[in-house]
């Protein structure tokens, strides 16, 4: 599994430099979170999570701010399928404190209610600062004793610091992240920020993302639907259920005879958890899949989709992005295409050889989706990975508007079984950007193939 950090001791501060902050980073930089575990931060294991405040300093107030940090209990759990009998082994990080969902009475509490080496402590970089000196007072209602976060960028030099101190008495710092469940049948959600709004219609099914003015968007719906596809984008023969297919809209409620799950279609809402910081949300279970399971993790300016995957073999599948037809003149970009209209005729495209992003720029605003299927490439030589696009008004995948509008992204074929307790990882990753964003993606990718660095010592 690809990690989105590296993590590096005190031995590298010497190479840091002291005037630092976040302004020195890439703009695309500054969407991403720091996520760091317990074992990533032992000076503070057996701390109560509640105690824990983040602060960034500045060099020329010479003062500190607090920031939004959010610390997310997890316990390693058996999901497998029927439980105990392991037909279908399955064991999964989950996160405590989950909300909603057939786990929320298991998962009310963690064994350890202290922060322990499993947990997560999450940040957003850009709300680092400055490098404060040793002699530099601690700030009021915290305790002397710090733990220095810096933060590094492969790709430009670019530093910046974070501070940790135990504080059991201070208001905590938000970041306007709002999560709404608008319908528990379904199990629909809208999660919104002060960037973005996106909404869920059912489990699987992610179907609005709306940029806000404070992206320089006009809040106008961007999307069809974020889909998925397993055996064909339309209608398959089968012996046993004729031609058939499975989507997005399948895996979530059926219809069909889904027999780990007869009650609540093909998978299970497992729950949603709101912090400061971030919004998590899983589903378990995609029709023969049943221990297959979708995390999202939703930040300030972007979101990010991590698919366990644990499946039979399979011989083919999608992920992409689907737009809506209402947009006014968006353009399509990646590795080998730039500007390329988005009117819903077929296009001459050259397939992409670097397949991991694509964007849409439009005047409601931009997305930028970056993929992470390692994981699946070292699954062995049959297994092939191609780009697929699509632009084609008259084209009908059974989904959403019934048109193909710009559709992006990637085609799995030849998959060998991964029905084991260890799933195989993917995470597609997307970006919110202002309208009519110049092609940014091969920045974004560049970003997420050198992660960033980070130290840490105690003061």
């Amino acid at each position: 599994m690809r990690r989105s950090l590296v993590i590096i001791f005190s031995s590298l501060f010497s190479l840091l430099q002291l005037s630092a902050g976040p302004n020195n980073f890439s703009p695309q930089r500054l969407y991403e979170p720091i996520v760091l575990t317990g074992a990533d931060l032992p000076q503070i294991i057996g701390i109560n999570p509640q105690e824990i405040a983040g602060y960034r300093f500045s060099r020329v107030q010479k003062r500190w701010t607090q920031i939004a940090v959010q610390v997310d209990e997890r316990k390693y759990m058996d999901l497998s399928i029927p439980p105990g009998k392991r037909k279908h082994p399955a064991a999964e990080y989950v996160y405590v404190g989950f909300s909603g969902g057939i786990l929320g009475a298991r998962l009310a509490r963690d064994d350890d209610p202290r922060f322990d080496k499993d947990d997560e402590l999450v940040f957003m970089l850009e709300d680092a600062g400055d490098q404060a000196s040793a002699s530099a007072p601690a700030p009021a209602g915290a305790d002397r004793q710090r733990l220095e976060i810096a933060i590094s960028d492969p790709v430009n030099g670019a530093v910046a610091y974070v501070y940790l101190f135990r504080a059991g008495n201070l208001m905590r710092k938000t970041n306007n992240l709002v999560y709404h469940l608008t319908d528990r049948r379904e199990h629909g959600a809208v999660i919104e920020t002060d960037f973005y709004r996106v909404n869920y219609s059912r489990r699987w099914v992610l179907d609005q993302i709306r940029i806000k003015k404070s992206l320089r968007g006009s809040g106008e719906d961007l999307i069809d639907q974020v889909k998925f596809r397993a055996y064909g984008l339309t209608p398959q023969p089968s012996r046993k259920m004729g031609m058939f297919n499975e989507t997005e809209e399948f895996w979530s409620d059926g219809p069909g005879a889904c027999k780990f799950s007869p009650k609540s279609g093909c998978s299970w809402y497992l729950g949603h958890k709101v912090g400061p910081v971030r919004v998590i949300r899983m589903v378990q279970g995609a029709a023969s899949g049943p221990t297959t399971s979708y995390f999202a993790y939703f930040y300030r300016k972007m979101f990010e989709v991590q698919i366990n995957y644990r499946v039979h073999a399979l011989p083919n599948l999608w992920f992409y992005m689907d737009y809506d037809p209402e947009l006014t003149a968006p353009l399509f970009f990646d590795a080998e295409n730039s500007g390329v209209k988005i009117d819903g005729r077929n296009d001459a495209v050259r397939p992409s050889q670097n397949q991991n992003w694509g964007q849409m720029s439009s005047a409601a605003g931009s997305i930028v989706t970056w993929m992470d299927l390692q994981e699946f490439l070292n699954l062995g030589r049959k297994l092939r990975i191609s780009s697929y696009y699509r632009d084609d008004r008259a084209f009908n995948d059974l989904t959403g508007d019934g048109r193909a509008i710009g559709n992006h992204g990637v085609h799995l074929t030849n998959i060998p079984d991964t029905d084991k307790l260890k799933a195989v990882v993917a995470r597609f990753k997307i970006f919110m950007l202002q309208a009519n964003a110049a092609s940014a993606g091969a920045t974004i990718a560049r970003n997420m193939e050198n992660p960033l660095r980070i130290a840490v010592r105690q003061m």
